[in-house]
């Protein structure tokens, strides 16, 4: 039911759906988290506040009531249906310990401290019987299937049976132990019981035979429950100490002791099936075990109190529990498919194929299995062999050995495991004396060797060879001695060549072509050899000894392990790209569809990602892995750990919609606990790194992307300073897409400095995540792309590149690769010089798709031309890559300029002719020119039309199309030329004057479209993007300068006493006098009168002198303004014209794989004229500006320094005056006091002495009357 801290927590599998992100088509992001919402909550605790402090509880069968009792001897009833209590009542029988329902949950029988069993109605607790016969308190009652008997035991030693049908039936002592009995069970058949006593025993009774079968003396302190299996294949105990004991039913030989709990542990549940055991203890938690103890328990805590009484659900979902904290909890159980093999042999290795089948090597035998029928297959006995080492071939389901035959010889033994049978087997022979005459030779080839040289064959000593492996094609056979690598060619095993083993030689590698073996040996040095020409081709020294090497299935990458690090190096450089630390592994295992790989540590599964080397997730097993291998298509895992084979899901191959989680399964539901916190946003909220790793599937998300949605923004960046793993979703959001769908820039600012802080740490891959956001990116605006985009192109350090290239080579030069290391065979290698201009190789720090034409390149332009953050078209990364996009598409863009020429050429031909025709200088009818006419207007005709189907391929962007002027005049200008075509072949310019007029707005238009097309080339672009700017600025000057015209024409109208019939004229005469004409339309300055001549100087020097000085500052500020931003406004252009060109390439549209760009630029950058200026410029400004924020900050904190001293000081010298104006006033008032108290006393001592003298005088008075 649960597996190996393997979290498979789902509903029933339907294996016929292979789920990709196609089967959540129509899930955003929000419903994404809405469902795990849902299910988190789903399986967080429930909690139920009783009023007492609960010792023991019963529940209906239907699950509807929940009945408890407390020590204090009340009784409750809780309605879960509609979660309310209905019933509390102190039933006053002393403390109650046990309960159980009867008679479908008709009657509950109630149990405790009186010593008598009480059968209460349940409907309203009335008492119905009472069973006496117990001495002392009652522990714990079973009930036989029948419901007719009732099994009890007590604190008086004894074990009864009574008779439920009636009470006057007097209860059997069936037999006693020696101290208090706190619990018993009674097994499913009714045959047997079973108590545990405070005698530190179990006994187990027969029923049947009525006598004691076994007494279990294994605890060594006090039973306090005891619980049979239902198929009465095991019985469990549990203790004082904290251990739970389970025997072996019948035979009661020890099967396990299962420990973790700390305390006692006072109750203990079992499923139907046997296959979880729940126990309940007074440390506060509950656990869940595998019965057979091979696996983890899982831990659930939420009381806060002893817990007292837990049960499993009929339906096996929940479980149940009571505890002292005054709370019932329930929980949802976890489920797991994982499944254990035992095996009776040790085993060594396993393998499996793409099947169902999988192999093993033990120590005498190799073992096939088959998961479908879960059953022993085949078994192959290697008793006879001296195994020495071994290979595996999972496509062909073969095992190749290599060891010792029965005759003591070296052999070479190949296995069928699918049929179970000895292929072949050969010894292992080479050419006598042949090594002493080539002993200084690196490579031996036996081909090449003379006959003087093949001399007899000779065994080789098997016990100088100390591992052997097979190449991926199988082609060759190597075994190493401690003297030479011996390579056989297959499949007759005979000596294809020898390499001179004289670094001890200890791992090696085989490209899956077979075309590159790697060596490695004691002298940490790392050869690699040509197997197609036999020659060694590179060594390079390692940093520490290997412990296992292997190839990526790609064959890009070779994978080099060490003690405590993973180092990737490029096949093709033997250049490292990539470290991963703290992970020595002993086992690598790729996926199927070379996506990832796993590999093992001691007691830890790791996932990781082949496109960039990031983790995917990590599975801790808390047992130590001996060997591992993926079968069932991958959706298996198989590793050996001890003398057992188990088996659990793979995470990245989820055959399911039902949502998954991985991690560590004894702390699911910490893990629960956490994530609904997060959800609820709760704070403070401690961070927990043990679950960076946890994985939720099929969605793939883990707590990185709950960090970003939620917002916790600590939380984040603690996971990030601990390298958490930083994942895509199923449906394509990654924390960083996450923050940027929310608008969260602060969010997206702490990601981007934590892999800003990565890459100066020297990981070249602390970016890539980032190129699957580039679009997202864009379209924020996020202030610090531009820095974003300065450090997106990373430098190639590999010493073997060249440093010069050709002068006339034009660079820019790029490639896409899917290699992230450069490699100078890539490019043409006449590129490259041994004296020149200096180069440097760079490469993009993540990938990105940029064919032209495709998607994901058509909505990257998009996004930058929508980018409000400009300055990253100052940028060398950006630049670069559009200059050479530009220059991909460039012949693309000169063939549209030719066509449109031609457009052009057959439109005014054509116009010409049509002029000609109109004034009678060519008659139609008659000139033989018609035709051509009519054939130039068809090609121009059909220009037209292609550029309109142009206008609708555009029209796919939606209204971004309608808000270009130029898309606008495009589409003008096709229904002008549609129009004038037809007016061209029907004559109608000879019907209707007004379409001349429609001829100069086509010529208008078109000449005017033709100007866009001088952006093509570098020289003219800068012209045209100044015409186009100062039109722009000149639309508020010409309106000023229509606006006085007509104001000044006004003005001399009514001034002259003209009639309404000379406006225009007027009119006329003002625009000729801006101009500098003084007499024209029939009038003359002289000519004015007095108010005329004052009105028309004042006029001429607004409109002549002001107007023309301002429009000649308009165009210089235009000039300016250009100048200032032309890298930035020269860039988005040439993003416009590749954006409008790409879009006509429609074919291209599915071209969207990511790749590296590796790029040749002149040495310091991209040094054309202006940028370089430019670029400059603004390093220069940054450069001060940030110098200026260093010493602003650092005067700040002077400041601020300076500031708290003198507070420090204020506050000491106030504190000091303060103690001293105390310190007087306490003297003072002190002396104030005694001078008061000294003056009273005084005042005091004088009113007592007159009062004693008076009272004097008056005694002597009295006794002188007395006397008297």
């Amino acid at each position: 039911m649960f597996g190996d801290n393997i979290l498979g927590i789902k509903l029933p599998i339907n294996t016929s759906k292979n789920i990709d992100s196609r089967y959540f088509e129509g899930e955003d992001m929000k419903f994404t988290f809405n469902k795990l919402e849902d299910y988190i909550q789903n399986f967080k605790m429930t909690r139920i506040n009783t009023p007492c402090q609960g010792s023991a509880f019963a529940i209906t069968k239907d699950e509807r009531y929940i009945v408890f009792g407390s020590r204090e001897g009340r009784c409750g009833v809780y309605d879960y249906e509609i979660q309310k209590f209905i019933f509390d009542i102190d039933l006053k029988i002393g403390s109650l310990w046990t309960m159980e329902f009867i008679e479908n949950d008709k009657f509950i029988l109630v149990n405790g401290a009186s010593g008598a069993a009480h059968k209460y109605l349940f409907s309203d607790f009335s008492l119905v019987d009472q069973f006496n016969g117990h001495t002392n308190q009652i522990n714990f009652i079973k009930i036989s299937s029948d419901e007719k008997t009732m099994y009890s035991c007590s604190d008086d030693r004894t074990v009864r049976k009574w008779n439920l049908e009636s009470s006057s039936y007097e209860a059997e002592i069936l037999y006693t132990h020696t101290d208090t009995v706190y619990a018993i069970d009674l097994s499913s058949d009714d045959k047997f019981l079973a108590s545990g006593s405070g005698d530190n025993s179990v006994i187990v009774y027969s029923l049947e035979l009525k006598k004691v079968i076994a007494t279990l003396t294994d605890p060594n302190d006090l039973v306090w429950c005891v619980k049979f299996s239902k198929k009465m294949n095991f019985l469990v105990a549990g203790d004082e100490d904290g251990l739970i004991h389970v025997w072996k039913f019948e035979t009661w030989e020890k099967i396990t002791t299962l420990a973790g709990h700390t305390a006692r542990v006072r109750f203990i549940d079992i499923s139907l099936d046997g296959s979880i055991l729940v126990s309940a203890g007074l440390d506060c938690t509950i656990k869940i075990w595998d019965p057979q103890g091979l696996k983890k328990e899982i831990t659930l805590e939420g009381h806060s109190g002893w817990v007292k009484c837990v049960k499993i659900s009929l339906d096996q979902s929940k479980i149940f529990s009571i505890s002292d904290d005054r709370t019932i909890a329930i929980w949802k159980i976890i489920n797991d498919i994982s499944e254990i093999i035992p095996n009776q042999n040790i085993a060594i290795e396993l393998n499996s194929s793409e099947s169902s089948n999988f192999s093993l090597i033990c120590d005498i035998n190799t073992q096939t299995y088959d998961l479908k029928v879960k059953q022993e297959l085949l078994k192959n006995d290697l008793k006879n062999l001296e195994v020495i080492s071994y290979s595996f071939n999972i496509f062909k389901n073969k095992l190749y050995i290599t060891a010792n035959n029965s005759e003591s010889n070296p052999c070479f033994v190949i296995y069928d495991l699918a049929n179970g049978v000895k292929e072949n087997e050969k010894l292992i022979k080479v050419k006598k004396n042949l090594y002493e005459k080539n002993n200084s030779e690196t490579i031996i080839k036996h081909e090449e060797l003379q006959p003087a040289d093949n001399m007899d064959d000779q065994l080789i000593n098997i016990n100088c060879i100390y591992y052997s492996f097979l190449f991926p094609d199988e082609r060759y056979y190597v075994a190493a001695t401690y003297k030479y690598l011996h390579i056989f060619s297959l499949p007759n095993l005979s000596l294809f060549a020898t390499i001179n083993n004289i670094l001890a030689y200890k791992h090696a590698a085989v490209t899956n072509d077979g075309l590159k073996l790697f060596l490695t040996g004691y002298e940490n040095i790392l050869k690699a050899f040509d197997m197609s020409k036999l020659l060694e081709i590179q060594s390079i020294n390692l940093e520490d000894s290997a412990s296992l090497m292997c190839i990526t299935p790609d064959n890009q990458y070779l994978i080099i392990a060490f003690k405590d690090s993973l180092n990737i190096l490029s096949i093709k450089q033997l250049q490292i790209i990539k470290t991963i630390p703290d992970s020595g592994a002993s086992n690598i295992v790729f996926s199927k569809n070379q996506t990832s790989f796993i590999y093992s540590l001691t007691d830890t599964l790791c996932f990781f990602d082949l496109k960039n080397f990031e983790l995917i997730t990590k599975i801790e097993l808390n047992e130590k892995i001996e060997s591992f291998s993926l079968c069932n298509n991958n959706s298996s895992i198989i590793y050996i750990t001890g003398t057992n084979v188990k088996i659990l899901s793979n995470p990245l191959e989820i055959n399911t919609d039902e949502i998954v989680i991985y991690g560590n399964l004894t702390n699911f539901y910490s893990f629960i606990d956490y994530a609904y916190s997060i959800i609820l946003n709760e704070n403070p909220l401690e961070y927990t790194p043990e679950f960076d790793s946890w994985i939720i599937m099929p969605y793939h998300i883990n707590l990185m992307h709950f960090y970003t949605y939620y917002n916790k923004i600590e939380l984040l960046k603690q996971a990030l300073n601990n390298k958490s793993p930083f994942l895509n979703s199923l449906l394509g959001y990654s924390p960083l897409q996450i923050c940027l769908e929310n608008g969260s820039m602060k969010t997206l600012d702490i990601i981007y400095e934590s892999c800003y802080k990565r890459l100066n740490d020297g990981d070249s891959w602390a970016f890539h995540c980032f190129g699957d956001s580039l679009i997202s990116l864009n379209k924020s605006g996020f202030s610090k792309l531009h820095n974003f985009y300065e450090i997106a192109f990373i430098k190639s350090t590999a010493p073997s590149l060249p440093k010069y290239c050709d002068d006339s080579l034009i660079l820019p030069i790029y490639i896409q690769s899917n290699n992230p290391v450069t490699d100078i065979n890539d490019f043409d290698p006449n590129y490259f010089i041994s004296d020149g201009k200096s180069i440097e190789f760079v490469r993009s720090a993540f990938k990105l798709s940029i064919s032209a034409g495709s998607i994901k390149s058509l909505k990257f332009l998009e996004s930058i031309l929508e980018c409000t953050n400009l300055e990253i078209f100052t940028t060398d990364f950006l630049r670069t890559i559009l200059k050479c996009k530009l220059s991909a598409v460039k012949g693309f863009m000169v063939f549209q300029t030719i066509i449109y020429t031609i457009y052009l050429i057959c439109l005014t031909y054509t116009a010409f002719f049509n002029k000609f025709v109109e004034n009678n200088q060519i008659s139609v009818s008659e000139n033989s020119n018609d035709a051509i006419s009519s054939w130039v207007l068809l090609i121009g005709f059909i220009i037209n039309v292609l550029f309109f189907l142009n206008e609708l391929a555009k029209m796919n962007e939606g209204l971004n199309y309608w808000t270009n002027i130029w898309n606008i005049i495009d589409l003008c200008r096709f229904v002008l030329f549609t129009v004038f075509t037809w007016a061209f072949y029907f004559y109608a310019f000879e019907i209707s004057p007004v379409l001349s007029y429609l001829e100069v707005l086509l010529f208008l238009v078109s000449w005017i479209r033709g100007l866009t097309f001088f952006r093509t080339f570098e020289k003219t672009r800068y012209l045209t993007v100044l015409i186009f700017e100062v039109f722009s600025d000149m639309a508020s000057f010409m309106l000023l300068t229509v606006y006085s015209m007509i104001g000044l024409s006004l003005l001399l109208l009514f001034s002259e006493k003209e009639t309404y019939e000379n406006v225009f004229n007027t009119i006329g005469f003002t625009y000729m006098t801006t101009l500098g004409e003084y007499q024209s339309y029939g009038k003359e300055v002289s000519s004015f009168n007095t108010l005329s001549l004052i009105i028309f100087t004042l006029a001429s020097i607004i409109n002549t002198i002001l107007m023309m000085n301002l429009l000649i500052s308009i165009i210089g500020g235009t000039f300016d303004r250009i100048q200032q931003e032309l890298v930035i406004r020269d860039m988005k252009l040439k993003a416009e014209i590749i954006f409008e060109i790409e879009n006509l390439m429609f074919w291209k549209r599915n071209m969207n794989n990511p790749v590296f760009i590796q790029v040749i630029l002149p040495k310091g950058g991209d040094n054309e004229e202006g940028f370089a200026w430019d670029r400059k410029i603004r390093e220069i400004q940054r450069s001060i500006k940030t110098g200026y924020d260093d010493e602003l900050s650092k005067q700040i904190k002077i400041k601020n320094n300076n500031i708290k001293e003198i507070l420090d000081s204020m506050k000491k010298s106030n504190e000091d005056v303060i103690k001293e104006m105390f310190d007087s006033m306490k003297k003072s008032n002190e002396d104030s006091i005694n001078e008061k108290i000294k003056a009273n006393n005084e005042i005091i001592k004088e009113m007592f002495d007159s009062m004693k003298k008076s009272n004097d005088e008056n005694i002597e008075k009295i006794l002188a009357a007395l006397k008297n």
